[in-house]
């Protein structure tokens, strides 16, 4: 369900796949202070690309480190965080949560219906802390699964419902900057019918070729970061 948002690498250059690295480390280990090891294999390169997109949003002051960790404990790693990182693995956890739940309905699977045990408790706490992206999160999928049962061919209606949940998810904070997320339902409508598409193909290898390019907004906002300084 999650991790198509990738990058291409050959686009980018050195310097900006190495900061490109750095956040997504950052975020690996925003995971792990948080929740653990539970947490940290949850991570995915959406809610990175969304940490580069708010940090850059909200101009977000970086903290950089260097630092090992139990995948690469032979060297330390560059480790970039802003304050979005640990809003990211919030909602991580939450989509991590619902995406076992969807698989338990799909599926059937007791692979599945472990992952609810395991992220339920972690899931009702967050839905204290964040109850309008719990809400669309939770609504979104509902609805999906309602019309995957219905087996709906309209692939722009399918879209939608991932759709008006991503514009919940990406609008952090309630200022004015969340009535851009939050109204133009149909832009993230249509960024996810890229995403339907991907779901209806994700058993053909037609899925390990379609990715997205996005290291401007990894090179330009820490380069801007850091110039800033």
């Amino acid at each position: 369900m999650f991790g198509y948002v990738r990058i291409r690498k050959p686009e980018l250059l050195v310097k900006d796949y190495e900061c490109y690295k750095g956040f997504y480390c950052g975020l690996c280990h925003s995971l792990r202070d948080t929740y653990g090891l539970r947490g940290q294999v949850t991570l995915t390169y959406d809610m990175t690309f969304l940490v580069l997109l708010l940090s850059s949003v909200y101009d977000l002051a970086v903290k950089e480190e260097h630092k090992r960790c139990i995948i690469h404990p032979a060297g330390k790693r560059r480790v970039i965080r802003t304050e979005a990182a640990d809003y990211a693995a919030d909602i991580n956890m939450l989509l991590s949560y619902y995406h076992f739940v969807d698989d338990k309905q799909d599926e059937h699977s007791l692979a599945a219906s472990l992952g609810v045990q395991m992220y339920r408790g972690q899931s009702r706490r967050l839905e204290q802390h964040y109850p309008r992206q719990a809400r669309a999160i939770a609504e979104g999928m509902q609805r999906l699964h309602l019309l995957e049962q219905e087996d709906c061919r309209n692939v722009s209606a399918l879209a939608d419902c991932f759709g008006r949940m991503l514009a919940e998810v990406f609008a952090w904070k309630e200022d004015g900057l969340a009535d851009f997320f939050g109204k133009p339902d149909i832009i993230w409508a249509n960024l996810s019918i890229l995403w339907m598409l991907l779901r209806i193909c994700r058993k053909t290898p037609i899925r390990r070729d379609l990715t997205l390019i996005w290291g401007l907004t990894v090179g330009n906002y820490y380069r801007r970061s850091r110039s800033s300084c």
